[in-house]
């Protein structure tokens, strides 16, 4: 999918697809919580991607929400997080780069649905596949 360049609303940075009305976030620039909400829209397009790299080093994180509808997270997208503890990976995640979460913090745990694509990749990934948890 092409986008071009937008900062949007809310402090994130993305790259929206006019045709298709989706953006891709590629990181923030004004949000500076722990606690990361990221949302479903932004500026009236729909999120469905997460960027390569997208959060690296973001020594800030220590919580991350994806929302329903993401259906892509770019490789290292949270490379370096060495606060982040707890992720949530909705089932609308269907494909998903490599060692998206290398070097986070030791106790990191990422919350998926058992049979979800999210928990067959990162069941293979020497990083993730002792930190999952499960969401009724």
């Amino acid at each position: 999918m092409c986008y071009g360049f937008h900062y949007a609303e809310g402090g994130f940075s993305c790259a929206v697809n006019n045709d298709s009305k989706c953006a891709e976030i590629r990181g923030r620039y004004k949000v500076s919580v722990n606690e990361l909400n990221i949302p479903a829209t932004i500026g009236g397009y729909t999120v469905t991607s997460i960027g390569k790299c997208a959060f690296m080093s973001d020594y800030l994180l220590t919580s991350v929400t994806i929302p329903e509808g993401v259906t892509n997270i770019g490789e290292r997208a949270f490379i370096y997080c060495i606060s982040l503890k707890e992720v949530t990976i909705p089932n609308s995640v269907m494909s998903m780069g490599d060692d998206i979460f290398y070097n986070c913090h030791d106790q990191l745990f990422i919350r998926v649905t058992k049979g979800s694509y999210a928990e067959e990749k990162l069941k293979e990934d020497k990083w993730t596949k002792n930190r999952l948890v499960y969401i009724d």
